[in-house]
């Protein structure tokens, strides 16, 4: 690990920090002071630094283009907004559930030991846990915050398919954490799946709400390349996780058509 000099914004800036001029390295692409606190290893041959704008902090991946560290930086340190005031409707959300989409108390609490920003299934996940855990203790309380709908922002606006990205994306995750930690992950994404199948089916209300069922996907590419890559990946996923489900199929252009329904299609399954 290695401290970077404060003389300047960050690495890549030549400006004084108390400079306010920003044709330079990040600044040009945001007006507030990005400052690279340290470099450090993250192992496997790769570095990154740990960046401050405002009152955010990130560590990014030294690899990543300078525009593009600017803009994640400068999103960190923006004003969220207020909700707008007509938005639009969660397809999702439609119709309306009748007792739960607008429940809240009566009455805002003062205090709470639990505060949760956001009624997503992010946010309503670690309530649902930490109120089922058995070490949850009974006096103790937690509160969910939402400045709209149950689970109108992102929640309700998705596309509708639980999927799991561990094979596609099995070797890029080995090159930046090891062989075991992918391992890990996949088997992470696996029940996490499991887990929201249970849910969806844990109910008559719940299987007829949410329709959840087990389907398979078909992935498309878009180029040989990317085509060679997810293959030697989706080996590589299944040669270390053995009992993963289900079992990866690489159709031809003919098959794809023939199984799929899916026309024209460039034949890179046969391709040498």
């Amino acid at each position: 690990m290695t401290n970077a000099s404060s003389e300047f914004h960050h690495s890549a800036c030549s400006q004084p920090a108390d400079s306010e001029s920003s044709e330079c390295g990040l600044c040009r692409y945001t007006s507030t002071p990005i400052n690279k606190l340290q470099q450090l290893s993250v192992g496997r041959g790769k570095s990154a630094a740990i960046y401050k704008i405002s009152d955010q902090m990130a560590i990014v991946p030294l690899d990543i283009p300078e525009s593009l560290v600017a803009e994640l930086l400068s999103q960190l340190g923006a004003d969220p907004q207020l909700p707008r005031q007509n938005p639009t409707e969660a397809f999702w959300q439609l119709p309306p559930h009748p007792t739960i989409s607008e429940v809240q108390s009566s009455t805002l609490s003062k205090t709470t030991h639990y505060a949760i920003i956001g009624s997503g299934i992010t946010g309503c996940s670690i309530a649902k846990n930490l109120l089922e855990h058995p070490s949850f203790p009974s006096t103790s309380s937690v509160t969910v915050l939402e400045a709209r709908k149950l689970t109108s922002g992102a929640t309700g606006r998705n596309g509708g398919a639980l999927t799991s990205p561990a094979g596609y994306e099995f070797s890029t995750v080995c090159e930046h954490y090891g062989k075991d930690e992918a391992i890990k992950i996949a088997r992470f994404f696996t029940r996490t799946l499991d887990k929201m199948h249970q849910m969806g089916n844990s109910s008559d209300e719940l299987k007829d709400a949410s329709e959840v069922r087990r389907l398979r996907g078909v992935l498309g590419f878009w180029n040989a390349e990317a085509f060679e890559r997810a293959k030697i990946s989706f080996k590589l996923y299944e040669q270390s996780v053995p009992d993963s489900e289900p079992k990866i199929e690489v159709l031809s252009a003919e098959e794809a058509l023939s199984v799929r329904s899916i026309p024209n299609v460039l034949d890179f399954a046969n391709r040498q």
